[in-house]
């Protein structure tokens, strides 16, 4: 739904006003390994001087043993995403070394790593950083990000975090990371033996200001949504052999939703859940509009058909959470009610009440892979729905990731009944075209996504 400078700082009883944030050397290095590798969750070219400076001083290693490791376990364990940031929180740079953090284990927080591997990887790693100079490349950047944290801090600075202390029962312990080389945002809990549990949350960047450097508008459900995971996924996992098979058959049902979001398994589903749940609670709780609750219900929708199917019941369950302080002082200790109403939901009936009030995509004006279409500088497509769309939204992807046969768009137009969909792109003679439109972009009154995709593929006549 996925975290220092010189030294680390362990932040112990952190109160919210104080939560520091940061560009970690660890985890800007273990990023950019990771963009070595060819991840292309890490491979984001934003801030080009940036990664241009990164490329430069990382290309010789390319062929490095990290490098082939790295892809070795992508490749057999899925290695990828959040499973690379909880890596990243638990490395430390010591004593000019890339070193996995003492008492560390990986492994035992997230199953995308092996026993072992997390202190092989940082020792394969660590040749790299002594070798590329990385150390002096991360001295030499700090007037830089200093200006990316300052912006973090503005963003940061609207967020009620002392709401979220006091709907858990308790500090929030961690800082934030800021990472250059991504657009993810991964919440994760540094575990290591003998010390407190700490929330790092790392955020990446996706828009820049006029002087080129990184800014965070419209982040703090984000922010909430990151810093709620260190303490949900331990209440979910303590109580994980309590519940019965709905998550998992959540999972079943909706696995291609939930594997769009490299979400698998029940353990994830609840897990994500939870951390959805409260950030409900939270736009629940600040909402002072009649337009804000009809916001909030439209994304409770929205969270049922992203696969969370018993999402409903859980909103439920947590809103009778905030307003019953009294007899719960913390979070964790309404955890049986937690398990209670998942355990008692139809998740079955859940399954079927959403399909019947998504949008589904009927059918389209043009037979997929067509040939001989006329071509014109507003030819039209259309998409036809089974309900009306009500939101007005809409956006196109590459056919097969190809960008190259994408036309340009030139218009879209939606009858008065708001079930067809007229899409006007510019073609020329003799070519080849694709695009798809997903049926996510239309969305029903009550907030429900559409099913499906909307698929064109075609040659125009020379």
């Amino acid at each position: 739904m996925r975290k220092l400078i010189l030294a680390i700082c362990l932040i112990m009883g952190l109160h919210a006003s104080a939560i520091e944030v940061t560009v970690d050397e660890n985890v800007e290095f273990v990023s950019a390994m990771c963009r070595l590798a060819g991840f292309e969750e890490y491979v984001y070219n934003l801030n080009k001087k940036y990664v241009a400076a990164i490329d430069s001083m990382m290309a010789p290693f390319k062929s490095h043993k990290a490098v082939a490791r790295l892809n070795e376990l992508r490749g057999a364990q899925g290695l990828s995403y959040d499973a690379v940031a909880t890596f990243a929180t638990h490395t430390a740079i010591s004593d000019g070394h890339f070193t996995l953090r003492p008492g560390a284990d990986v492994a035992k927080y997230e199953s995308r790593w092996h026993t072992g591997q997390d202190a092989e990887m940082a020792r394969l790693m660590d040749d790299v950083y002594r070798r590329s100079g990385f150390h002096d490349f991360y001295v030499s950047q700090q007037p830089f990000y200093s200006k990316v944290v300052a912006n973090a801090k503005s963003m940061i600075s609207n967020v009620d975090l002392k709401w979220l202390e006091d709907f858990f029962g308790g500090p929030i312990r961690g800082h934030i990371a800021v990472s250059l080389l991504n657009y993810g945002n991964y919440g994760t809990t540094l575990h290591c033996a003998g010390q407190p549990e700490e929330s790092v949350v790392i955020i990446g960047c996706s828009n820049l200001d006029e002087a080129g450097v990184p800014v965070f508008h419209n982040l703090e459900s984000l922010i909430v949504h990151e810093f709620s995971h260190p303490t949900c996924n331990p209440i979910i996992d303590q109580h994980l052999q309590q519940f019965n098979g709905n998550a998992q058959l959540t999972a079943e049902l909706m696995k291609e939703e939930l594997q769009a979001r490299a979400y698998a398994g029940g353990g994830t589903v609840l897990r994500e859940s939870m951390v959805r749940g409260v950030e409900t609670q939270y736009a629940l709780a600040h909402a002072t509009t009649a337009g804000d609750s009809l916001a909030v219900e439209a994304s409770i929708s929205g969270q049922v058909a992203s696969g969370f199917l018993f999402f409903r019941e859980l909103t439920n369950a947590l809103t009778a959470y905030r307003e019953n302080r009294s007899q719960y002082a913390t979070l964790a200790q309404f955890a049986p009610k937690i398990v209670e109403t998942v355990n008692n939901a139809d998740v079955k009936q859940d399954y079927l009440d959403l399909r019947r009030n998504q949008i589904t995509i009927i059918g389209t004006s043009l037979p997929k892979d067509a040939r001989d279409v006329t071509a014109s500088d507003r030819f039209e497509v259309k998409v036809y729905l089974d309900k009306p769309d009500a939101m007005g939204g809409f956006g196109m992807n590459y056919y097969n990731g190809n960008k190259d046969i994408m036309p340009d768009l030139t218009g879209v137009k939606m009858d008065k009944d708001r079930r067809i969909i007229s899409v006007f792109v510019k073609t020329e003679p003799g070519r080849e075209y694709g695009f798809v439109i997903p049926g996510w972009v239309f969305r029903t009154k009550a907030g429900y996504p559409g099913l499906g995709n909307a698929v064109f593929h075609f040659f125009t006549a020379k």
